[in-house]
């Protein structure tokens, strides 16, 4: 994606950068239509009431910022000293409700207000909003500069105060939203450790929340609960400018992944009917896009409608790139399911640049799953298979990067940190430290029991599953073998049989028609012996290597126009690396070819033959088998004759790539693979 400075047409870039809601409006009718008509095959009548009605009310109230908002704005521009002051500092607190320019513009009114008098937490403060402001256009990057900044001048300084705590919880998640969950978790835990020491219950119960998200974004969701619910119990429905409501918001999103529906459903209601009693538009905005999945997952269609009506209008006001592209991941599910992958593939490839610019890695795994899904609507399996093995390896990233092991070792910092904070201030109390040593040994030894026990059960389990695939592959191999005798030695012997019974049941003596009838016998006994010698020969192997796949075609070849007048066979070989292929796979390749092969000598009437064997660096290579015969319909379906088909059959079977193409001029056959 490029920047808009040099002139980019992408629409949800200039919609978070002018907030123009034309530009959102065509995708979003598109999406609420399809919810809607989901529903409407159910329920017509409600689901007419329903979505006309939001069409009306949601505009309207979302007309203004919030009540709360428009009081304090009130109050700003028409009033001076501590009256002014308060109400400023009561829109920083709603700074989540608001756009970045709104935000902005108060900013400067409060810094103009303050001058030079104002104080150091002032300014702090100041640097704390501006940064939120910028947060949401600027890189995390860029952010963490500025946060480390303002932490070395709180520190050379020797500053005490709680924005180093609001500082660092800024960083850790700036952290986690590019990725870096170890580092993010570390600063978690580090403002955990100062929000205990400084007594303040906002930013431990932050902490706690921050730690559950970094769970959350790397799929253990189990353990996010468990720290969520961590908070539960400190906290009542309107401590510390909402923060319960996130905690329930998380729990909710937990609860829909993990398919517990009715708890997630309990959690969001609280967050919608706290958060529009606040009027927190950012919070309301977030329990309901989340709300809109727990009503998908349950099947209420049509209030799924209302849920993401309302999100986007809100969006619209506030703006926030990383809630962004979480709505477009949403719009890209929604173009997949309904056919519409050119638009999906679209705003995917919008998200990921977005996703570039700002550096948001954080989202970039499900924008890539619905990237994928789009390509498999669209038919690209190409595409489609590169996705996957991209989130493959983004996933082991992840996985890496905030592995068990390494979410353990902060959570053991943290608490060796506290330990030996608690240690400082009982020195005196030596009995408890030499309680503290033995229990601390103690759980050691247990962890290490635990881990040996674990680790010998992981091994026999590996060992059966190991055992299992052995045999299971044996078994495969074994069907394999069998299918291969009886369509192809099978069909031959059966033809052989039959030849035989006509000579025995012939009433007449032996007739010259008769030597006719065993030259057939005697050619498809030889037909027969090299089809089972050519099995026998792939089965057997390991591993195949394509040159000598290649020498067998071309002596099969020979052998197939041997006796055939006026046809010219020439063979070309370019391989430029040695190349590996599967037995099976080698089979199928000669079955296709040998079938390709008879349909030139019986049926084209060619007079020139051309086959090519070709390999590349890369592991590619490819058979390509041309004759100038008479061509026939490929889209015809012929009665009796199977070769094509079987040969298909075959193809797709070894995940080979074949491509048939025939005119009155004659007849091309590409046969590709990969070693």
């Amino acid at each position: 994606m490029t920047d808009e400075r040099n002139g980019s047409k992408s629409w949800f870039f200039r919609w978070v950068k002018t907030s123009d809601l034309s530009i959102w409006v065509q995708p979003l009718q598109e999406f609420l239509a399809w919810v809607g008509a989901i529903h409407y095959l159910s329920s017509m009548r409600k689901v007419f009431i329903v979505f006309f009605f939001l069409q009306w009310l949601v505009p309207g109230w979302l007309t203004a910022q919030t009540v709360r908002i428009d009081r304090a704005r009130s109050v700003v521009y028409n009033s001076n000293g501590k009256d002014k002051y308060n109400a400023l500092m009561q829109l920083f607190e709603q700074r989540y409700s608001m756009p970045i320019d709104t935000l902005s513009e108060y900013l400067d009114i409060a810094r103009s207000f303050c001058g030079d008098t104002a104080s150091i937490e002032t300014k702090l403060l100041f640097g704390h909003v501006q940064l939120i402001v910028d947060g949401r256009s600027q890189s995390p990057e860029s952010m963490i500069q500025r946060i480390d900044s303002v932490l070395k001048y709180i520190a050379d300084n020797k500053l005490v105060t709680d924005f180093e705590i609001k500082f660092r919880h800024s960083k850790a998640g700036s952290l986690v939203r590019i990725g870096k969950y170890k580092e993010g978790l570390e600063g978690y835990y580090e403002v955990l450790r100062l929000a205990e020491k400084r007594n303040n219950l906002e930013y431990v119960c932050a902490s706690w929340n921050g730690i559950g998200w970094v769970h959350m974004e790397t799929g253990k969701y189990e353990e996010a609960i468990t720290y969520f619910r961590k908070v539960m119990g400190q906290l009542n429905d309107t401590m510390y400018n909402g923060r319960p409501n996130v905690i329930y918001s998380n729990l909710a999103s937990c609860y829909c992944t993990i398919g517990q529906n009715d708890s997630a459903l309990k959690y969001i209601l609280k967050v919608e009917r706290n958060v529009r009693a606040v009027e927190s538009l950012q919070l309301l905005a977030n329990a309901l896009a989340i709300k809109s999945d727990i009503m998908k997952a349950m099947g209420r269609n049509d209030l799924v409608v209302s849920c993401l009506q309302e999100m986007v209008e809100i969006r619209r006001k506030i703006g926030d790139v990383f809630y962004i592209i979480s709505d477009m991941f949403v719009l890209a599910q929604y173009y997949a399911e309904t056919d519409q992958c050119s638009k999906g593939i679209a705003v995917c490839n919008e998200a990921l640049g977005l996703i570039d610019k700002y550096n948001i890695r954080v989202k970039e795994m499900i924008i890539r799953e619905a990237l994928a899904m789009n390509y498999k609507a669209c038919g690209d399996y190409k595409s489609y298979s590169d996705e996957l093995t991209l989130l493959m390896n983004l996933k082991d990233s992840i996985n890496k990067s905030a592995s068990a092991d390494a979410l353990a070792e902060m959570e053991a910092k943290y608490e060796l940190q506290k330990k030996e904070e608690q240690i400082e201030k009982q020195e005196l109390m030596l009995s408890k430290r030499n309680y503290l040593v033995v229990a601390s040994v103690l759980l050691l030894v247990m962890a290490l029991l635990i881990g040996i026990q674990y680790f010998r059960y992981y091994k026999h389990r590996s060992s059966i599953q190991a055992r299992l695939a052995v045999s299971e592959a044996r078994e495969e191999e074994r069907t394999r073998i069998a299918a291969e005798l009886h369509d192809n030695i099978g069909t031959q012997l059966g033809f052989i049989s039959r030849k035989i019974e006509i000579c025995k049941n012939r009433q007449s003596p032996a007739q010259p028609s008769d030597q006719s009838l065993l030259e057939e016998i005697s050619n498809a006994s030889r037909r027969t012996i090299s089809d089972l010698r050519e099995t026998i020969w792939a089965l057997k192997k390991e591993q195949v290597d394509f040159r000598e796949l290649a020498d067998r075609l071309k002596l099969h070849a020979r052998r197939q126009f041997e006796g055939v007048n006026d046809v010219k066979v020439y063979i070309k070989e370019e391989l430029a690396s040695d190349v590996i292929i599967s037995p099976v796979a080698s089979l199928n390749v000669f079955r296709i070819i040998q079938e390709a092969l008879y349909n030139a000598a019986v049926h084209a009437e060619a007079s020139e033959v051309d086959l090519a064997f070709t390999t590349d660096h890369t592991g590619k290579w490819l058979i390509r088998l041309q004759d100038n015969g008479k061509g026939f319909d490929t889209s015809k379906t012929y009665e009796q004759h199977y070769g094509l088909e079987n040969m298909r059959q075959r193809a797709l079977e070894s995940d080979l790539n074949l491509e048939i193409s025939s005119d009155s001029k004659g007849t091309i056959i590409l046969l590709t693979g990969k070693a």
